[in-house]
């Protein structure tokens, strides 16, 4: 008996049954599919198409260029985006690679603001966090145990993913 699947593809399982058909099915076709690749030079192809990219963006970069007109009236772009973005509370935060005009915000507002509205700013600006090394110091000293302060502790969990061990990797 075949797998129901939905007009938008979307297998829908019904039994323990039809999970283990649906995993032995997936398990297949992705060892079919490996084959074909390699077969094919799927493989090679698919690298050569990452370092062929990889050149592009090495040589606009260095030259300058952020957009280069191809035929017709396609063009590749370079896209710049940073990441990891936060706020500097502390000289001390600073990373080793910020730019060389980077400042702590805590060093700008006193620069800025007389003492006592700096104090103002400063609290309006910045909160206390935990500290887990802190944290850390205090139960290994034996002021408190970790079963006490695990209920401060928490975590989101991600979305489930599937992973087969065993057979037909």
């Amino acid at each position: 008996m075949a797998l129901a699947r939905k007009a938008n593809g979307e297998y829908v399982l019904k039994s323990r049954q039809e999970l283990v058909r649906a995993l032995r099915m997936m398990q297949g076709l992705k060892l079919e599919i490996a084959q074909w690749k390699k077969e094919n030079g799927i493989d090679e192809m698919e690298q050569d198409a990452v370092e062929l990219k990889k050149a592009a963006e090495r040589y606009m970069t260095s030259k300058g260029l952020d957009e280069i007109q191809l035929e017709g009236t396609s063009y590749a772009k370079l896209i710049r985006a940073g990441y990891d973005r936060r706020w500097i509370l502390l000289d001390k935060d600073m990373p080793d690679e910020a730019h060389p005009s980077a400042m702590s915000l805590r060093r700008i507002l006193k620069r800025h603001f007389s003492t006592d509205e700096f104090k103002a700013v400063w609290a309006r600006v910045s909160k206390r966090v935990a500290d887990p090394e802190g944290i850390q110091e205090v139960v290994d000293e034996g002021l408190i145990t970790e079963n006490e302060i695990a209920p401060a502790f928490i975590e989101k969990e991600r979305r489930p993913f599937l992973r087969i061990y065993g057979e037909r990797e």
